[in-house]
């Protein structure tokens, strides 16, 4: 199957989007300055095992290039003792502040990891499986000499592409998506749990069971896209309208067409309950790029790095679109120090764009604008 994908690189971060058969797949993002490794599943990574915990059932190991400790569950029969060197297989990523889930590889041992490389390490992990590849970047420069495929087909990404990338992302981060006939999807993620409400329009809450009926199937190529550009895996229950359970076998066979080969669709109950399974081989796009709140009321808020690269994003363009004038960013402490600590996007944009923009650091930006979800 041919895979386009749109590819975004920035001074703070990288952003990706996949579309298969013209369908939106998969987005990602990382940080462009990180100073260790960005791991993918499916990357192999040379490591150490630094602990043994019989009791426990699990095999701590160090990976090369810094970072959190990987850990594999301890089998029986497995000879394995601290101070060992492997080769770890990468089978699960953590989220928050766990590290992977790996798994024992054999084969040659990897290459080792000198200095990060995020931009290599997601065109590797994007290159993977079978099928024609179109890349769209805008950076060609930067990118080709990473790829590793001879017949991956390069070119410049559009402004048009690079809007419907920006809107892609809005849409698989908001936590309300509204349809277009006026109904809505609220998704409320949990580390255990995904539920999505789907909410009829004001115009249907009355209506007859024939227009929810079609309103439901209206929503359902937008709520697998969503599913999939979310990273949306393990336990999802999504909330229909009773009206929909008349339905279900069409609705069971759109979604399974929809979603990937090895998601669980069903069972369907009367109450218009929806169950899925799908598999979590790392974090939702959602868990990768927020964190807890810090306060008592529940909620993510966006991760620095990733608020900084949303501001550059738009330094970028303004420096982009006007060739002469000069600019200034504005950025909260938190994302000043993000700033300092990183200061590689300076050099990149004064590189591209001369030094025409300058910093300033304000204490009029509070924290809770960070807020993502925005509840009350």
């Amino acid at each position: 199957m041919a895979r386009l994908i749109y590819l975004q690189i920035g001074a703070v971060s990288h952003r990706a989007m996949i579309k298969e058969s013209g369908q939106l797949t998969a987005l990602y993002e990382i940080p462009a300055n990180s100073k260790t490794p960005v791991y993918f599943p499916g990357m192999r990574v040379a490591g150490k095992i630094s602990r043994v915990d019989k009791a426990l059932g699990v095999v701590f190991i160090e990976l090369q290039g810094g970072g959190r400790d990987g850990f594999l569950p301890l089998r029986q029969k497995q000879i394995l003792s601290e101070g060992q060197k492997v080769t770890a297989l990468i089978k699960r990523l953590g989220s928050d502040n766990k590290g992977p889930i790996l798994e024992i590889a054999s084969g040659k041992p990897p290459p080792e990891i000198t200095e990060p490389s995020p931009l290599g390490g997601l065109l590797d992990f994007l290159e993977a499986g079978q099928g024609q590849i179109k890349i769209a970047t805008n950076h060609m420069s930067d990118v080709a000499p990473l790829l590793q495929a001879q017949d991956i087909i390069l070119r410049d990404l559009t402004g048009d592409e690079e809007a419907e990338l920006d809107e892609a992302f809005d849409e698989a981060l908001a936590w309300e998506l509204d349809l277009k006939d006026g109904a809505s999807l609220v998704f409320d993620e949990l580390e255990a749990l995904t539920a999505i409400d789907f909410n009829l329009g004001s115009g249907l809450g009355q209506s007859k069971k024939g227009a929810i009926i079609k309103s439901v199937k209206t929503a359902l190529p937008v709520l697998a896209t969503q599913i999939r550009a979310r990273g949306l895996g393990g336990q999802i229950v999504i909330d229909f309208p009773n009206e929909a359970y008349s339905a279900r076998e069409e609705i069971l066979a759109a979604m399974k067409k929809r979603l990937p080969a090895k998601a669980k669709v069903g069972p369907f109950l009367g109450s218009g309950l929806l169950h899925l399974t799908l598999p979590r081989p790392m974090p939702s796009l959602l868990f990768q790029l927020t964190q807890k709140t810090r306060d008592k009321r529940p909620g993510r808020r966006y991760r620095p790095w990733v608020l900084l690269a949303k501001a550059v994003r738009e330094l970028e363009q303004a420096l982009a679109a006007d060739r002469s004038e000069s600019f200034e960013i504005t950025l909260a402490p938190a994302l000043f120090a993000e700033s300092e600590n990183n200061p590689n996007w300076q050099i990149r944009l004064a590189a591209h764009y001369g030094q025409r923009f300058s910093i300033v650091k304000t204490y009029d930006l509070g924290e809770k604008k960070w807020d993502i979800r925005g509840n009350p």
